[in-house]
């Protein structure tokens, strides 16, 4: 029996691909969506590729099955199409990559995007064995053996999707850009290249399993993409956490500038040395860590609710300076401030408890001396 799928999870890899910025005109895909503050919304030719050939070879992973005893995975519709177009392989060379590198899909979906955009699929920048491995199966499949026209059926099957999720998706970003750069409109004119870092790219996954999600972090010399990618979605709360993780990942790379600036003696930041070594590692470093707990607290006023911030969830430090910035977030969202002028108080340590006053003790009464019996 298959192990069970969470509905999702946060998984953080480090890349080494070379991903333009900002701009639309970086965009992932010529068939993406974007939302008016530049959250791209499509389908990545290289994560399909990869998943195409994944799927081709076997890779049956779903969070949908069907009745005991068999247990049969229950493919989405878009996923059970795609596939039927796909085949199966029997290519004895992807097999032995499959079987020289023995690893999770993810971790093959962040090797993948260490390669250059289709066609070419160039594997120059890439740096892991398992990206220049991948590099000549998947260039093959694509211009070869029809993956460029299943790639077009793949983004026309997006597009109900994509209209789907966009309102929403526009709506969250435009409330967390409001949120975070609040101010009149002089204020609002600040230098992009100073005060954002990085972009967000929501990727529409049909070939992988119903519900999941995990995101990529791809760097690059201005901040880098944060990939949010989604498999086939099982209805609301599926929609609804694409939204979530994207808002996290976009209120990242609006509060980056003023989070960079932070000295951590005299803040919450302080408590970075006390946090569990795995959260340590996962944000980095002080200026990570404030990254994190500001974004957290951003994202968590936008959405009304404690949507999932990754390894901080569940280490006590962070979840208690999380809960002295909530209220102050709520009352910074009701001024006109930047965020830079709100820095001091929202990272501020709390304030001293009063001193303990022990009232003195009564004087002891002396006993009285019994007198002596005349």
């Amino acid at each position: 029996m298959r192990p069970p799928l969470r509905p999702f999870a946060y998984v953080c890899l480090i890349l080494a691909a070379v991903v333009p910025a900002v701009p639309a005109h970086a965009q992932w895909s010529s068939a993406s969506v974007f939302t008016e503050d530049g959250v791209e919304l499509g389908v990545e030719p290289r994560l399909f590729a990869l998943y195409a050939i994944l799927n081709g070879a076997g890779y049956d992973v779903e969070s949908i099955l069907g009745p005991l005893p068999l247990q049969r995975p229950k493919f989405s519709p878009t996923r059970e199409k795609l596939r039927q177009n796909i085949g199966r392989s029997t290519s004895p060379e992807l097999i032995k990559l499959i079987e020289k590198f023995p690893v999770s899909a993810q971790e093959y979906a962040a090797a993948v995007l260490e390669l250059g955009p289709a066609p070419r699929f160039d594997d120059k920048a890439a740096t892991s064995p398992l990206a220049k491995a991948l590099a000549a199966p998947i260039r093959e499949w694509f211009n070869e053996e029809g993956g460029s026209a299943l790639l077009r059926n793949a983004n026309e099957e997006a597009r109900a999707t994509q209209k789907r999720l966009l309102p929403g998706l526009d709506a969250a970003v435009k409330a967390t850009t409001k949120l975070v750069r609040l101010g009149d409109t002089s204020d609002a004119l600040l230098d992009d290249a100073a005060t954002v870092s990085g972009r967000v790219a929501v990727v529409l996954n049909d070939l992988d399993a119903a519900g999941s999600l995990f995101v990529l972090q791809v760097p690059d010399a201005a901040g880098g993409t944060a990939g949010i990618i989604s498999g086939p979605s099982r209805g609301p709360a599926d929609d609804e956490a694409i939204i979530d993780a994207a808002v996290l990942a976009y209120a990242k790379t609006l509060v980056a500038g003023e989070t960079a600036k932070v000295v951590a003696a005299g803040t919450l930041i302080e408590g970075f040395a006390k946090l569990a070594e795995p959260v340590q590692k996962a944000v980095v470093d002080d200026k990570g860590y404030a990254r994190t707990l500001l974004a957290c607290s951003v994202s968590r006023e936008i959405r009304k609710r404690a949507l999932s911030c990754g390894p901080v969830d569940k280490d006590p430090e962070a979840q208690a300076a999380l809960a002295l910035i909530a209220p102050r977030l709520s009352a910074y969202a009701t001024t006109t401030a930047l965020l830079s002028a709100a820095m001091g108080d929202l990272l501020a340590l709390p304030p001293p408890p009063p001193p303990v006053i022990v009232a003195p003790e009564p004087p002891k009464e002396e006993p009285k001396k019994k007198g002596k019996k005349g």
